[in-house]
């Protein structure tokens, strides 16, 4: 799956695998098992100043077996902003069970900062507002013409 095919509810509140590449060293080197890894677990949440964002929960390994994370680094937020990944070939975790949430605790709650009022949580949901939000993080509006904004 691809953000630029998806859009950013897939990404929006859920655990996604993003593929290692050499501009994304700096942003995991913190973190443990960083310098085995071939991809970043990740939480996407949305900064109202940046957009679309996914904190970097741990460093992965992907194998023929499936995936294994390390463990996280609370003491370290660091952040992979979606054009950075909007081409690339990622993994979603469903997280039924609620492990991952349960192993990356700390640094979710981190994350309340960036919490929406209940009003634009709405309008996150509301496919027919996805003509009118960015093409880069799909979060923020573009303008709309002066004579469209008189009438609406």
């Amino acid at each position: 799956m691809k953000y630029k095919d998806t859009g950013f509810r897939a990404f929006y509140r859920h655990f996604i695998a993003v593929p290692m590449k050499e501009n994304l060293n700096v942003a995991l080197k913190d973190f443990p098992g960083a310098e085995d890894a071939n991809c970043i677990l990740t939480y996407g949440y949305i900064d109202q100043e940046a957009g679309l964002t996914l904190e970097i929960l741990a460093a992965g390994k992907k194998t023929k077996k499936g995936f294994s994370f390390a463990e996280g680094n609370d003491t370290v937020s660091s952040k992979i902003r979606i054009g950075n990944v909007i081409d690339d070939e990622v993994a979603f975790f469903d997280d039924e069970d609620g492990s991952l949430a349960a192993r990356y605790t700390a640094k979710l709650e981190m994350l309340h900062g960036y919490d929406a009022p209940e009003e634009v949580e709405k309008t996150r949901s509301m496919a027919f507002l996805d003509a009118s939000r960015d093409e880069n993080c799909n979060v923020r509006y573009r303008s709309v013409p002066a004579q469209a904004a008189i009438q609406g």
